[in-house]
């Protein structure tokens, strides 16, 4: 946010090369909003089968986690119509056991949007209007102001799932950020914001590829000169979804405009190219710090097996950890959704009953041993 901006450009100059070298230790998170939230709506009404949010904080304490990652849905908290009281229940329980437990809770403030914030006047992702978003992220900025410390805007914009239509998805986006972070900027201009939060891969996938959507979000051209007229965009970080899924970390992804964990550098590039041209930047001028808000690896997958799955996670954290730019990795799902017949998105460390998983044993072995080389923060004590 805007915070003593000259005083950041001096110690950024100061710092000069050695910015890197001095970025902090890999900041550990988790997702998983049916277990860390709660709401009712959770897997068709079946919470009382989840483990116990106890048994989730328990077993995230053992991966050194600094930050629960949660989807704060705008449907999920607004009324039937627009002068119906806002809803935060469920939310307040959430960042309220964080905090217990000595974790941040970190929001994601997404959509989808009630019906009548919508373009097509139905519950949904088409054409949110900025304005009624706006109201919405000043209310839960307010409402969790000195709670909240870090806010993220809306959840994969480049997905059509998420914002839609397809083709309007950047312009869209760059609405719907511009008119949050001005909405937290007024409440609580203490708070971080993240842009971003964008899925990594497009064809054969739907969404459209993040550089390529980066570019249109920024005016850029494929060399990230201005191409068009674009407002400047003002950041904490960039939030993005690094994942591989189906590949070792170090694939890059089907296109050059992908971005996995192992392709993580093209990113960066455009990051540095866009806070030159004060296109895209923090306050002080400089390039975006990334936040790695979702990863993981499918369990029970047909092509990597639990044995391969442990390998390759370790191999991926090791990658975030040694990046100066990256602050924070946040895997998600903690344990699996409720046994049904048909196939679940399920990239869990713990098996619906909570047992772990080799690849959760592992990653609590390669967390102890990156806390205690300074690699990775220490968690907090609650």
């Amino acid at each position: 946010m805007r915070r003593l901006a000259a005083i950041a450009i001096a110690g950024w100059a100061l710092a000069g090369a050695g910015a890197a070298a001095a970025a902090p230790p890999l900041q550990m998170g988790v997702q998983d909003d049916p277990l860390f939230v709660r709401e009712p709506r959770t897997y068709n009404n079946q919470v009382s089968r989840l483990i116990s949010r106890e048994d989730a904080y328990s077993a995230v304490s053992k991966l050194s986690v600094r930050v629960v990652r949660i989807n704060l849905i705008w449907s999920h908290v607004a009324g039937v119509k627009r002068s119906h009281p806002w809803d935060w229940s469920y939310y307040d329980g959430a960042v309220d056991a964080a905090l217990a437990h000595g974790v941040e809770p970190q929001l994601t403030l997404t959509g989808p949007a009630p019906g009548w914030a919508t373009g097509n006047g139905k519950p949904g992702v088409v054409r949110p209007s900025p304005a009624l978003f706006a109201e919405f992220v000043s209310a839960a900025a307010t409402r969790y102001a000195g709670r909240v410390k870090r806010y993220a805007i809306w959840n994969e914009p480049n997905w059509p799932s998420w914002l839609a239509p397809k083709s309007s998805e950047p312009s869209l986006y760059r609405g719907l950020y511009r008119a949050a972070y001005d909405a937290i900027e007024r409440v609580d201009p203490s708070a971080e914001v993240l842009i971003g939060e964008l899925a990594p891969m497009g064809p054969p996938e739907a969404a459209m590829p993040p550089l390529r959507f980066l570019r249109s979000l920024t005016c850029s051209d494929t060399k990230w000169r201005r191409a068009g007229s674009c407002p400047a965009l003002l950041a904490d970080g960039f939030a993005h979804h690094p994942y591989a899924l189906r590949w070792a970390p170090e694939y890059r992804g089907p296109s050059g405009d992908d971005v996995t964990i192992g392709s993580l550098g093209r990113l960066e590039r455009a990051l540095r190219a866009l806070a030159a041209r004060k296109a895209l930047a923090t306050d002080a001028g400089t390039p975006l710090p990334l936040y790695l808000t979702e990863f993981g690896y499918h369990a029970n997958s047909r092509t990597i097996d639990e044995r391969r799955r442990a390998i390759y996670v370790r191999r991926a954290y090791e990658i975030a950890a040694r990046d100066p730019h990256v602050r924070q990795l946040v895997w998600y799902q903690l344990a699996a959704p409720p046994p049904k017949r048909k196939k679940q998105w399920d990239t869990s460390l713990l098996t619906f009953a909570g047992q772990p998983r080799q690849t959760y044993l592992a990653l609590v072995q390669w967390v102890a041993d990156a806390v205690k080389t300074g690699r990775v923060a220490r968690a907090r004590l609650p």
